[in-house]
């Protein structure tokens, strides 16, 4: 599931391009400046609220999308029902967001695949941290990933865009 996640971080990046003096356009040298392209990936991570979602199976998450925030940046957000705007949390290198909760009821997906529609631009695509216990949800124009706790399966078929990963419980040393 490890490999799985960084492959999803990697293949939504976005390709930001920008003139530069100082490096050379190939095709007319001298004349115009090149382009410079930086590389970089902004995830949302929707965290699932719900009783059946443990603290230890999200900081089993954290820990390894906090390798991952070396190369990408994620915006956690946390849902039940609806998605929570003001649980909004900024993770760049360095820094790891609280697993705290802000929500208490059941799971609802489409919520969170509206409001990743509704924020398309700020975003590559979004993880779901939840254990797959609700109804499908509708069409998504972001790439979507399905980060799943141990012991647990979606209840219904993922689309083909879709990314499933499904945690294994972290060895006991």
């Amino acid at each position: 599931w490890r490999a799985v996640l960084r492959k999803f971080c990697g293949l939504s990046r976005r390709a930001d391009r920008r003139s530069n003096v100082r490096r050379l356009n190939r095709k007319y040298t001298g004349i115009h400046p090149g382009v410079e392209r930086g590389y970089s990936s902004s995830i949302a991570v929707y965290i699932d609220q719900s009783g059946s979602v443990g603290n230890s199976e999200l900081e089993l998450a954290f820990g390894e999308l906090r390798n991952l925030a070396r190369r990408a940046e994620f915006t956690t957000f946390h849902f039940d029902t609806a998605v929570d705007e003001k649980s909004e949390t900024e993770w760049r290198r360095g820094k790891t967001p609280a697993t705290g909760r802000t929500r208490c009821g059941g799971t609802d997906f489409s919520c969170v695949t509206k409001h990743a529609n509704k924020n398309a631009g700020r975003f590559d695509g979004y993880i779901i941290i939840t254990d797959g216990e609700a109804a499908k949800p509708g069409i998504s124009r972001l790439k979507r990933g399905w980060l799943l706790v141990p012991g647990t399966n979606l209840l219904f078929d993922a689309d083909n865009r879709d990314f499933v990963m499904k945690m294994k419980p972290a060895a006991k040393a």
